[in-house]
């Protein structure tokens, strides 16, 4: 099943943003709203759909980690509508990707699934996640996507070409993938690599 929560945290704000923030989340985000929204969901999806509307003191993240215990996986939007909500939502997403225990499908915009065809999968190779490789796996399989495997060679963590290549064909054997494109590229800002890959696929 799935549910939508709706949680206003002011733990993080300041008392004149906690004003600012509550206004705009009550326009944004009613019981009313969360609750045809539901309907929308259990009537195009067939999926038992609920929902939950909390104010918190405590940090976004937090609270979210706290309503995570029992589900299988977090999705999360990048972006709020205006002003402090959305630099609100972006910082506490990077959070809750960062120590969630469970996995968390942050979503910058809106697309169709069908328009999913390649997923980028950086890695440093480590073959002890097999939990988390089985997930991957899993939506590769429901989006029917490409699985892009990348190893960038930064400075900090060098591997020579062979050795690089050779470590990235001995992970897709390990984790038996399927349908699948290995990428081994020297750049001296990982981040900066991974953004480019992204870009062109």
């Amino acid at each position: 099943g799935l549910t939508l929560i709706n949680i206003r945290a002011l733990g993080d704000l300041t008392p004149e943003e906690q004003i600012l923030y509550k206004k705009e989340m009550d326009v944004q985000n009613s019981s009313e709203r969360l609750e045809e929204l539901s309907e929308v969901v259990f009537k195009t999806f067939k999926v038992p759909c609920g929902f939950v509307v909390e104010t918190s003191i405590g940090s976004l993240s937090g609270v979210i980690g706290s309503h995570a215990v029992g589900y299988d996986l977090i999705v999360m939007g990048t972006m709020g509508t205006t002003g402090i909500a959305e630099a609100l939502i972006g910082s506490n997403t990077e959070k809750t990707v960062r120590f969630s225990q469970v996995p968390v499908l942050a979503v910058h915009k809106a697309c169709r699934i069908a328009s999913i065809k390649n997923i980028l999968f950086p890695t440093t190779g480590d073959f002890n996640r097999t939990d988390f490789i089985s997930k991957v796996r899993t939506l590769q399989d429901f989006l029917k996507a490409k699985l892009h495997v990348l190893l960038v060679n930064t400075p900090a963590n060098f591997k020579r070409d062979e050795d690089g290549k050779e470590a990235l064909e001995q992970f897709a054997k390990h984790y038996q993938l399927k349908n699948y494109a290995l990428h081994f590229k020297n750049y001296r800002n990982e981040d900066r690599h991974k953004r480019d890959i992204a870009h062109k696929l």
